[in-house]
């Protein structure tokens, strides 16, 4: 009996040392993918993790045994927090131009939120590696950069089946202007631009994702006049038709007699509110493109505009 719980004792302390040391090893890989992100992979080395989280070198070498091993651990660790931040929220949408602009939206928030300092990981890292010769670690950074290209086409083809974009579409363009939006945006948000970079993005694959709907998943593009009447301004008397064809929370489509006072179906958010509109700019006076007389606050709860 005093062998069987000493044994069960030697096994809850190595137990607990097993999680420590996971835990210790993720929050290693968190960083390394944030230095990665603003500085590139090659800033990523055992003597400067070793430096920023004052750990000892021959601690990490615990974990990583070389350099290289340490960058392709990185790359997974920022491919698990992606798929987390980005690709599984969008996906638990149902199939349709919904889950294609999900997706977007998802990937525009992780950059919005400062997921990773220096902007998309994939981005950072796809153009530090696309010129070197092949490697592990290239192969690993654009694998992983494919795989997203393939989950927007997938998500295009399959709203293609739900009958929610046009079949004419050809998915592998589709989901590469998609991506180049997406890439832009990267590019303003890091360049200075910010906010303001990523509202054009969002506007821009708002619009394209608006001409490859169908009719039965976004309203036509010339309303009935009582419908776009409802969707005037009443502050400034612009009239505003392409207000709420996406809830610009969830993704969802809102089909044509939805109410624009009133919430989106799927996930209740306001829909007469400053960032559902398209008149929303977060780089323009009062962050709307119209003569507005004041800020109208906050941006995301209904309002009397």
């Amino acid at each position: 009996m005093l062998i069987f719980r000493h044994n069960m004792a030697l096994e809850a302390i190595t137990d607990r040392r097993r999680q420590r040391g996971m835990r210790t090893k993720q929050a290693i890989l968190l960083h390394a993918a944030r230095v990665g992100s603003a500085e590139g992979l090659e800033a990523v080395s055992l003597q400067r993790l070793a430096s920023d989280l004052g750990m000892s070198k021959s601690g990490l070498f615990a974990h990583f045994g070389s350099k290289e091993e340490l960058h392709m651990a990185t790359i997974d660790a920022a491919a698990e927090i992606f798929a987390d931040e980005v690709i599984r929220p969008a996906l638990a949408l149902p199939r349709g131009v919904g889950r294609v602009w999900a997706l977007c939206e998802r990937w525009m928030s992780y950059l919005e939120r400062g997921v990773f300092p220096g902007g998309c990981f994939f981005w950072a890292v796809a153009e530090e590696y696309d010129s070197r010769r092949p490697g592990p670690v290239r192969d690993s950074v654009l694998e992983k950069k494919a795989y997203w290209s393939y989950t927007l086409q997938r998500a295009v083809r399959e709203a293609q089946q739900a009958g929610e974009i046009d079949a004419g579409v050809d998915p592998e363009q589709l989901a590469w202007e998609l991506d180049s939006l997406m890439g832009g945006a990267n590019g303003g948000f890091k360049s200075g631009e910010g906010s303001r970079a990523l509202e054009r993005g969002r506007r821009a694959i708002r619009e394209r994702l608006t001409r490859a709907a169908t009719a039965a998943a976004s309203p036509s593009t010339s309303p009935p006049n009582a419908e776009a009447s409802a969707m005037k301004c009443p502050t400034c008397a612009h009239e505003n038709p392409d207000a709420a064809r996406f809830c610009n929370s969830c993704g969802a489509v809102l089909t044509p007699g939805f109410d624009p006072r009133g919430t989106c179906p799927k996930c209740q958010a306001e829909l007469h509110c400053c960032k559902q509109c398209r008149f929303f700019d977060s780089g323009a006076q009062f962050e709307c493109t119209q003569p507005i007389q004041e800020r109208i606050s906050p941006k995301d709860a209904k309002n009397s505009c």
